[in-house]
């Protein structure tokens, strides 16, 4: 009987809490007055302004197409709105560069402050505000106009961590002289979704009902704007990494705070459903989504066991089910998992959350063209019988304002790969996991950090002639679905057949297509021009003369920076007594005074043979194949001891294109692969070098001593780590890690190294 009784207890204080109440408290409910924090048309202003610089222009071509991509953007949810006497703030974050899967890629991210002037006296100020002094003179401010296009470059830059400001005036955006200290310092990793976090159960009972009312008030907030056509959700609430100091004021951790939830949202997309105020539909049982959105949030956040995602599809049939479904658990009693002895505060909770599953409360008699006064009729319900009684919860335990109450989380995710366990637990401290764990995440990181940061300034300079690596292999299949994009196939700029003759691309073989495409994954700034010189490795023996005329043709008409050959003999093949390659390379090195550059595949056989040719050769950098973790694989030759150092890059398991009649990319492994990743890596210091030649910030001419073997040389060395006798792995993390100054010194010190000999 005392189940029962709790039962029938625990619905009563609840039904009196939402329904009935004694009349002193439902005539302080209507007496409640929802704050103004900043007139309406401020949130559509922001949005616009957002939407007008949504379309990510990094990756686009000279004709002005791209492919479809977007940064991931993530806007603050706060309890209070923060203003000035004359502005309103509001923080986001957003990836330096285009959101790209796989999602466990290093991210990184900047911080921005929007302001948006109110437009009102000195001495007004709209309710339930932070109010902060100004921190400029408003005569002083020096400002720039962001136009539509090149948000991309503003997020590109280097600053390091700093929060820039942007103000919002008539409809264009300006950038504002002065920066911000950032009140954080975000990890440089994917934000993290609420619905990962309370997988692990570690949220406390404040920390939940903090959150429940910040995004309650986020809601309401937002309530009639663009922002609410998006799905509101446990997995849109996003958090950010954040380094925080340990106890003892000496080591960054990762933390998560719970107080200060991000809303990930993208604009939806066209033939998307969108989450509208009122569904009108027939048989449909909650008719207010976005009233419904918060109220599963509100359930969800304290479920002693996190229910399986329930998607962000909007129907008629998924309001209906989720109505019903998050009705029942609201209404069990073993809901809301609080751990508090006070019962008193589950049961306000389950009333203000009870309030947005009940769409009786937000009927509104309909009245001919009054949408906009229902809307608001709603939205002041919203405040009255939700987000005012979580404040006042909020407020009767102590943690309204007092961010330190609410304690900090690990940052790490759910352990669902077993595999890593030990690598987690020996690496624990000061070590950082977000370095990659696969060959796919090694070249992942390359192409989401620096890489594409350089495309996007050759874009903005279109003069600026791109480096060009020319790939002698057994062509590519342009029919492929790697090359479809228009950015890529306008990358791939020339095309030679040496074998057949065919003038448009093709590739019998699919080593070739493999190869090329890893050279414009390694460099996106680069332009591609692709030789046909056999039509598969049985004919190499043959093709000695197709590959003398394609190093000719690479040197003088291609005019390639670099020459990538993923192929090699046991000795050079001569036709007619004549070493026609090796003469081809000189004459090469002849006429362009030295300067360009031939990159190799040493041999595949270990121990049992030695470096091949062309890599044996002394003006080619020969290349080795590692895995992910640049350890040096069983297939490499040995060094020449007596010789010069030697470079190993990425080789194992390697994903690149495939022919176009087989399914998704292929994974290879050996130094052919190693070979057009470590011409990706020089042709991408290049491409920093000549920008600085006849660019951004133009240095000393030396830096064109960089073109040389000697000046490559020297460069490599320094973005290697010597693995052994005469062995070095090279990695692009080193340079793309750094900023421009570093960059700069690097290419200084090499290109003057090149000279001194």
């Amino acid at each position: 009987m005392s189940n029962l009784e709790k039962f029938v207890g625990t619905k009563r204080v609840v039904a009196e809490l939402v329904q009935t109440q004694t009349s002193v408290d439902r005539w302080q409910i209507d007496q409640i007055m929802p704050p103004v924090e900043y007139p309406p048309q401020t949130n559509e202003l922001l949005y616009k302004t957002l939407l007008q610089h949504s379309n990510c222009t990094c990756l686009l071509d000279d004709s002005g197409s791209c492919s479809v991509q977007r940064h991931w953007t993530r806007l603050r949810l706060v309890d209070k709105a923060r203003s000035t006497q004359e502005d309103i703030f509001f923080d986001m974050v957003f990836s330096t560069t285009p959101a790209t899967p796989p999602p466990e890629v290093l991210v990184k991210w900047q911080q921005l402050r929007f302001e948006l002037r109110l437009r009102r006296k000195r001495q007004i100020h709209f309710a339930d505000q932070e109010l902060l002094e100004p921190n400029y003179n408003e005569e002083e401010e020096i400002t720039k106009v962001i136009e539509a296009g090149h948000f991309c470059d503003l997020l590109g830059r280097s600053l390091g961590n700093v929060c820039i400001r942007l103000r919002i005036v008539d409809g264009c955006l300006h950038q504002l002289f002065q920066a911000d200290a950032p009140d954080r310092r975000v990890v440089e990793a994917p934000s993290i979704s609420l619905s990962q976090v309370l997988q692990r159960k570690n949220i406390s009972s404040k920390g939940r009902i903090l959150l429940a009312y910040i995004l309650a008030k986020s809601v309401w907030r937002y309530y009639d704007s663009d922002f609410m056509r998006m799905h509101w959700a446990t997995e849109t609430i996003h958090f950010m990494r954040e380094y925080r100091l340990n106890p003892d004021g000496d080591m960054d951790q990762e933390k998560i705070d719970p107080s200060s939830p991000f809303f990930a949202f993208a604009a939806p997309e066209t033939g998307q459903n969108e989450y509208s105020e009122h569904c009108q539909s027939y048989s449909v049982l909650h008719r207010y989504p976005r009233i419904l959105a918060l109220g599963i949030m509100l359930v969800e956040i304290c479920l002693t066991k996190p229910r399986q995602t329930h998607g962000a599809a909007y129907s008629d049939a998924q309001l209906n089910t989720d109505f019903t479904t998050y009705q029942e658990v609201a209404k069990s009693t073993n809901w809301p998992g609080l751990d508090v002895r006070n019962e008193e505060i589950r049961n306000k909770y389950r009333a203000a959350a009870q309030s947005c599953l009940d769409p009786k409360l937000f009927h509104v008699p309909h009245q001919k063209n009054s949408r906009e006064n229902d809307v608001q009729i709603r939205r002041d319900i919203l405040y009255k019988r939700v987000i005012f009684p979580l404040e006042q919860l909020c407020a009767e335990m102590g943690i309204i304002n007092q961010p330190d109450m609410v304690e900090l989380l690990d940052y790490a995710l759910p352990k669902t790969e077993p595999q890593n366990l030990l690598h987690t637990t020996l690496l624990s401290g000061n070590q950082k996991t977000s370095l990659p764990k696969s060959s796919k995440e090694w070249l992942d990181w390359t192409m989401n950090t620096g890489t594409l940061n350089l495309a996007q300034r050759y874009r903005n300079n279109p003069q600026l002639r791109r480096i060009r690596i020319a790939v002698l292999d057994t062509g590519y299949d342009r029919k492929s679905s790697f090359f479809y994009p228009k950015p890529r196939s306008n990358r791939l700029c020339m095309w030679e057949d040496f074998v057949g003759g065919s003038a448009q691309p093709l590739d019998n073989d699919g080593h070739g297509t493999h190869v090329v495409s890893l050279a414009m994954k390694m460099a996106p700034a680069a332009d591609i021009c692709v030789a046909r010189v056999a039509t598969s490795s049985a004919d190499l023996g043959k093709a000695s003369q197709s590959i003398a005329k394609a190093i000719k043709w690479a040197a003088e008409t291609a005019e390639a920076d670099i020459i990538s050959m993923s192929f090699g003999f046991s000795e050079e093949i001569e036709v007619d007594d004549t070493k026609v390659i090796s003469n081809a390379i000189a004459q090469a090195l002849s006429s362009r005074n030295q300067r360009i550059l031939f990159f190799a595949a040493a041999a595949n056989d270990g121990g049992n043979q030695l470096e091949m040719f062309p890599a044996q050769h002394s003006s080619v950098f020969s290349i080795r194949g590692t895995d992910h973790q640049g350890t040096f694989l069983p297939l490499n030759p040995p060094p020449d001891f007596a010789g010069v150092d030697v470079f190993g890059t990425l080789g194992k398991d390697v994903p690149g294109a495939s022919l176009c009649h087989e399914s998704g990319e292929l994974c290879s492994t050996g130094t052919s692969i190693a070979t057009p990743i470590a011409a990706g890596i020089a042709a991408t210091t290049l491409g920093y070098a000549r920008l600085r030649i006849e660019g951004y910030a133009p240095l000393h001419p030396s830096l064109i001593s960089l073109w040389t073997e000697r000046g490559m040389r020297s460069m490599l060395l320094k973005l290697s780590r010597k693995m052994g006798e005469k062995i070095y792995y090279l990695s692009a993390d080193e340079f793309l890690r750094n900023d421009d100054s570093m960059r700069d010194a690097l290419l200084l010190v090499s290109s003057r190294e090149a000279r001194r000999g």
